[in-house]
């Protein structure tokens, strides 16, 4: 078979729409198999047909493609979004009003209603704490969608970066953290992290230290097997909180060494899985009574 220029490929499959359909067309010719190795190729064809601008580096524009994020990814977003960002660091501690965004387009500083109507915001309400939001999708950025991950955490974590040595933003944070945490949602206490972060966190949130949790590592509660040690005890090992608060973690402290946060209901086929719900039985009681 004679060599096909790119932009034949490239015409060709931008009328496909089954992924399938791609993967088995690349699979087709030598050619076109090494073309998946092709960066610049695939950015070019994802750029095109779902106008998606960006990539976790730690993945392919291949694996993006094939993923199918490609065509679930907010188009709305892009790289632009992550720039000029320290000119709104201000407003983001600064007080608690409900219900209210900071436009995350790097000319506007609207912090309550954007006049421009610019699609992707930082929500800043009790429930949407820190999520970015595209108004445009009605949705918030970055839950489950790899690429979306990556650049919502960039955005967050470049809009929250600040002098932690500064009393006035060490007590903002704490009073907007402690409003937080002590707004309960009715969601099962049944994630686990570690203790030691746990109480790092409390003692910060009750005033009795002024250290900031940096990122969570929970892998000190798996074996090398990645399996739950079973010699864990809650309040010794580990605490157990909600969904939001899991949520909220990780999108302002962030998770290090790729730790997971798991609900103890993901053991239920692990001999430990008893003990752990009976001690989040009596922990949920323990929360009811006070």
């Amino acid at each position: 078979m004679r060599y096909v220029p790119n932009e034949i490929i490239l015409y060709f499959l931008l009328n496909l729409n089954n992924t399938k359909d791609i993967i088995s067309f690349t699979s087709t010719c030598s050619q076109f198999l090494l073309l998946r190795k092709d960066e610049l190729f695939w950015r070019d064809l994802i750029h095109r047909k779902y106008q998606i601008k960006y990539c976790d580096p730690s993945q392919t524009w291949w694996d993006l493609l094939i993923s199918k994020d490609a065509s679930s990814a907010c188009h709305h977003l892009n790289q632009q979004h992550t720039r000029n960002l320290v000119t709104k660091r201000p407003l983001l501690w600064y007080q608690f009003i409900s219900n209210h965004h900071i436009c995350l387009d790097p000319n506007c500083q609207s912090f309550m209603y954007c006049q421009q109507q610019h699609p992707m915001a930082l929500k800043l309400s009790r429930l949407h704490f820190m999520e970015v939001w595209c108004y445009t999708c009605n949705r918030s950025i970055g839950s489950t969608i790899r690429c979306e991950k990556y650049i919502s955490r960039q955005i967050i974590q470049s809009i929250s970066q600040a002098s932690f040595n500064s009393i006035p933003f060490i007590q903002s944070k704490r009073q907007i953290e402690q409003e937080l945490f002590y707004f309960r949602d009715h969601t099962e206490y049944q994630f686990m992290i570690k203790k030691s972060w746990f109480m790092t966190w409390i003692e910060f949130l009750t005033g009795k230290s002024n250290t900031i949790p940096t990122s969570l590592d929970n892998t000190s509660l798996f074996d090398n097997n990645s399996k739950l040690r079973h010699n864990l005890m809650i309040g010794i090992d580990y605490e157990l909180v909600t969904q939001f608060m899991v949520d909220y973690i990780e999108r302002i402290y962030g998770f290090k060494n790729n730790s997971i946060v798991l609900s103890i209901h993901h053991f239920r086929n692990q001999p430990t899985y008893r003990s752990i719900s009976q001690s989040s039985l009596l922990h949920r009681n323990y929360l009811l009574s006070e």
